[in-house]
């Protein structure tokens, strides 16, 4: 098959547009991208980068396309924040303006890094504007009118199945009648197609196309393809639909070896979040299928939390292997300084074009020290004796399986088939595991699950800007969800007083146990992403003392009120709306357009003044600067506890989320006076803290979430050396969050402060200390005898994260 074709086939036909690209051959780079080998493949591009640049300027044909190869390569490999910025720099130089293929393909990538951001109407817009400039074109290619059908119906998957099988048709005629008869191009449309068409309940058709693109991929020597563990996934599923789990566990192996080895190659960071270990849930389904639970315990654990898992290793990179990682610390802090001398926007010009390839250098040299760590450092899951070792008898650590086929689970579809199964791990005694439901239909599903939105109308309620009443409807669905989720695990609870909950995208504490009480008042209640993460955590350790020191963060916020006390009944001024402390789209939001937080100032105030030695940076104009020099300093290391009050900037690439410390300022470079401090700085940060709490809104999934995991800041702050971290997963109320979180501390340091100033108790752990905070603010009186913030939106989002 000629090389043209399989890289057309393959969407990257931009990577060979450019003549003269001398770093890496086409052959080579052909091999690299058919190969998966990502990485390799980003260095090559960016060293192509640089030669054209050098040798024809910033301006030139050549040098822009080889720029936009670098951006459709970062694309490929997972990276979606450096491919927008790469890619919307080749549009701003005003190098894909006209009717031609590179402008097409420039708007398609485009459109297709958008949609992995979740950034859908500008994924659409991108796909509008990609159709407007192929229709202007004399002879437009029709494998390029294809790979547009072919990302149009990966938007609709979105929104109707139906238009998603017509557009996945259409391209494949397409292909069909323009391309050989085997191509990679092919296979994939094929490979899309079927997986809508079993998503869809077609199960025949799915399996002959699955098959015929299996034979495919075959022909074309390419069944080490992560797309071939796609079809046998989809394959397995098929099978376990009509009831054959037995066939469908060779179809599930290899979808698990396949996604191990893709995701060995891929770049470092958060880049792999794309390339997730699949196959491995069903195949747990099938050991406790044949007794064998502790193998059923261990296959999940090993893909569970994949990335996670990645961040928590990191963290012990100086200690594992200390001359890689000093390499590695000397060109993140050459990347931090380069990336500050650009400006924030307008990155490609004659004055900085080759800082910003060096931006690019740097990051393929990092990305690529990181993979090679995680590669020879990867941790083994711990085996059942060692998690057992890590708890207290007291103490249980709960996990589920929900294994579901043909769809998972929303507001408007639902699985074919699904299993459940929960396990509770204790010190002392076997593992438990115990099954929770078994469907064989979408209505069956829908009769057992007929609450599961509850979660999701919980985090509604929680954005409103009206003042959210107490609902007795929310305990009847908790009970009925708990009915389903908690209740059979709760006889080999018995004598448990803390609970490590294995699940990080619902507040499971709010679960309605059968007494009538509440899953949260009646244990303590702390979150693990995953055993592999509580074991690198726990080998960590904690501080050798307990800390003495805080260091306490605001946000842009109003002047400190009297006390936090007088919140409670704060005259609002005639206010019919409560103030959020909300989530930003991070594209969308200029900082001076944000509001200020009232409380955030007085929170950290008052949070500070329950330590002997604090620093507390209230100064909106300075806090990320200050903060910036601690960090550039090594001093963050003698904080045992850092707080930060702030807005969250969220952005669907995890580096980019923000907390937004400042109103920046005109002309502001990258992390100088920008106001902000993005994930891409705390992972420059080292910190040996306790804990970390950042209380502003959805800081545990500002990048949203897939696969059970939810990407935020959490990974990051675990890579930075940070044991526990306190999370909210859902808009907080600035009022209620300020009340919460000085009780809090108050409890954890055994210090009061407002009527009952110098008196003492004893210090609380962690989660004892969240848990009566909660049940504080939850009933506390106003004057007028009203429970303001009964209403779980109130307090009910905050999830500590991490040791026990």
């Amino acid at each position: 098959m000629p090389r043209l074709r399989r890289l057309v086939a393959l969407g990257v036909t931009c990577l060979l547009a450019a003549p003269g690209l001398r770093a890496a051959p086409p052959d080579t780079l052909d091999r690299l991208v058919l190969e998966e080998r990502f990485s390799q493949a980003f260095g090559d591009a960016v060293r192509g980068l640089r030669g054209s640049l050098e040798r024809t300027g910033p301006g030139s044909e050549e040098t822009l396309a080889a720029l936009q190869r670098v951006g459709v390569i970062a694309h490929l490999a997972g990276d979606q924040g450096t491919a927008q910025e790469v890619l919307r720099a080749v549009v701003a130089a005003g190098g894909r303006a006209s009717a031609d293929r590179p402008s097409v393909e420039a708007m398609l990538y485009l459109g297709r890094t958008a949609r992995y951001r979740n950034e859908r109407a500008l994924a659409r817009q991108r796909y509008e504007d990609a159709d407007r400039l192929l229709g202007q074109m004399t002879a437009p290619p029709p494998e390029l009118r294809a790979q547009l059908l072919q990302a149009k119906a990966d938007w609709l998957r979105g929104v109707d199945l139906r238009q998603a099988i017509a557009a996945y048709r259409a391209g494949l005629a397409l292909r069909r009648a323009s391309q050989p008869a085997i191509s990679f191009g092919l296979a994939d449309n094929l490979t899309w197609l079927a997986w809508t068409l079993n998503r869809a309940g077609e199960l025949r058709e799915a399996r002959d196309l699955a098959l015929e693109a299996e034979s495919m991929l075959a022909g074309l020597d390419l069944s080490r393809h992560s797309l071939r563990g796609s079809l046998d996934n989809l394959l397995g599923e098929n099978l376990a639909i009509r009831g054959d789990l037995d066939g469908a566990i060779p179809y599930f192996r290899r979808t698990a070896a396949s996604s191990e080895a893709a995701r060995g190659k891929q770049l470092g960071g958060y880049a792999r979040r794309q390339f997730p270990l699949d196959g491995y849930e069903p195949l747990a389904l099938d050991a406790l299928a044949r007794g064998r639970p502790e193998e059923a315990w261990t296959l999940l654990e090993r893909a569970r939390t994949a990335s996670h898992v990645d961040f928590a290793t990191l963290a012990s990179w100086s200690r594992r292997d200390p001359a890689s990682w000093e390499s590695w610390l000397s060109l993140r802090t050459r990347l931090r300084d380069t990336r500050r001398g650009l400006p924030a926007q307008n990155v490609w010009t004659p004055a900085t074009a080759a800082a910003f390839v060096e931006v690019l250098e740097l990051r393929a040299r990092t990305r690529e020290l990181e993979r090679q760590y995680l590669a020879a450092f990867r941790p083994a899951v711990p085996t059942l004796a060692e998690v057992q070792a890590l708890l207290s008898p007291r103490q249980a650590l709960v996990g589920w399986l929900d294994v579901n086929f043909g769809g998972d689970p929303s507001p408007t579809t639902a699985p074919q088939r699904s299993r459940g199964w929960g396990y509770v791990l204790r010190r002392d005694r076997p593992i438990a595991w115990v099954s929770l439901w078994d469907t064989r239909t979408r209505e069956a599903y829908r009769r057992v699950f007929q609450d599961r939105p509850l979660f999701e109308s919980l985090r509604r309620a929680a954005s409103w800007r009206r003042p959210v009443e107490a609902d007795p409807d929310i305990a009847v669905q908790m009970r009925a969800w708990s009915r389903v989720m908690v209740d059979p695990l709760l006889p080999h609870l018995k004598g448990v007083d803390h609970l490590v909950l294995e699940r990080l995208q619902e507040p499971i504490e709010l679960a309605e146990l059968p007494d009538g009480h509440v899953l949260g008042d009646t244990f303590d209640v702390s979150y693990v992403p995953s055993a592999v993460v509580f074991a690198l955590l726990a080998a960590e350790g904690p501080r050798r003392e307990p800390s003495r020191a805080i260091l306490a963060v605001s946000g842009p916020s109003d002047p400190p009120v009297a006390s936090v006390a007088s919140l409670v009944n704060l005259d609002e001024g005639g206010r019919s709306q409560r103030q959020l402390r909300t989530s930003y789209r991070r594209t969308d939001t200029p900082l001076e357009r944000l509001p200020k937080l009232r409380h955030a100032a007085l929170e950290a105030q008052a949070v500070g003044a329950l330590f002997p030695e604090r620093v507390v940076l209230l100064d909106a104009g300075t806090s990320d600067g200050r903060l910036d020099a601690l960090a550039r300093a090594d001093a963050l290391r003698r904080f045992g506890i850092v707080h930060v009050a702030a807005h969250t900037l969220a952005d669907s690439a995890p580096e980019h989320c923000a907390l937004a410390l400042g109103s920046g300022g005109a002309g502001a470079r990258w992390g100088e006076g920008d106001g902000l401090v993005e994930v891409e700085d705390i992972l420059d940060w080292h910190l040996d803290a306790d804990l970390m709490t950042l209380s502003g809104c959805e800081t545990m999934r500002a990048a949203g979430a897939g696969r059970g995991e939810p990407f935020g800041f959490t990974s990051a702050l675990f890579a930075s050396g940070a044991r526990r971290v306190l999370s909210s997963i859902w808009t907080v109320d600035d009022r209620a969050t300020t009340v919460l979180m000085e009780r809090f501390y108050e409890n954890l340091t055994g210090r009061f402060t407002g009527v009952r100033l110098g008196y003492r108790a004893a210090a609380m752990p962690p989660a004892r200390a969240l848990r009566e905070a909660k049940a504080y603010v939850r009933n506390l009186e106003a004057a007028d005898g009203r429970r303001p913030f009964a209403h779980p939106a109130y307090w009910g989002g905050f999830l500590l994260v991490g040791l026990p």
